[in-house]
């Protein structure tokens, strides 16, 4: 298990002064901190949309209860890994079945640092003069590392098979599944999916193999950059 610093272990709220923070939280367990993150993640999608959305209720002991259930119920094994780029050091939570959070603080990854390297991949993958090629790699391995490599031992000892990403502002254009450890891609190693928080999503598992699913999206965004490539229809 990571050692962790408690003083860091509720990434920052805009709203607070580091004081004000510290004294918050400095009676919270890991667990409760948890649903402070979570209602963070929550405040950010309200204040996109403009719109309340359902309040936050579970706090890190519950989420872990609730992918119990889920894996008892469907033989998986599922965690949450919240990766939050903060602006002296990455935030990495990682919650499994029955377990107590794990906590782990990157000190020296600052954000802009860590956004960096992600706009860079972006622009290697979308590059049209660096198709069939593997420029990108570098770059991917270097992410893993940051992000995934903390917790590489818990999930592997856990028998961990599918995880679910919430990932902080500036992570969010991030192919998760595109992460490499020099030998797989992340998508090769467990099911894969990304959340914006996990209180936002409805838990309750259902098999999807015979549902019916309406698909669409879209080539062409006002502001971003077309997707290379597409072809409409």
């Amino acid at each position: 298990m990571f050692s962790f610093n408690s003083e860091k272990t509720l990434s920052e709220d805009i709203n607070f002064s580091p004081k004000e923070r510290d004294k918050m939280t400095a009676n919270l367990t890991i667990s409760e901190k948890v649903m402070k993150m979570e209602q963070r993640l929550e405040k950010e999608f309200e204040n996109y949309f403009d719109r309340e959305i359902s309040e936050v209720s579970k706090a890190g002991d519950d989420i872990a209860q609730k992918l119990l259930e889920i894996s008892k119920k469907n033989n998986i094994r599922p965690a949450v890994f919240w990766a939050i780029p903060e602006p002296e050091y990455l935030h990495l939570v990682l919650i499994y079945p029955g377990k107590k959070p794990l906590v782990q603080d990157i000190d020296f990854l600052k954000r802009e640092n860590l956004i960096r390297k992600v706009k860079l991949f972006n622009n290697e993958i979308t590059n049209p003069q660096m198709l069939f090629t593997n420029s990108y790699l570098s770059l991917v391995q270097q992410l893993y590392q940051s992000i995934v490599k903390p917790f590489e031992g818990n999930l592997q000892e856990d028998k961990i098979d599918t995880i679910l990403f919430c990932l902080g502002a500036g992570l969010r254009t991030l192919p998760i599944a595109a992460l490499h450890d020099g030998k797989q891609f992340l998508v090769e190693k467990y099911s894969l999916a990304i959340i914006p928080a996990f209180n936002l999503i409805d838990s309750n598992y259902t098999p999807i193999q015979k549902a019916r699913i309406l698909a669409m999206g879209a080539s062409e965004f006002p502001t971003q950059s077309p997707l290379q490539w597409i072809i409409n229809n």
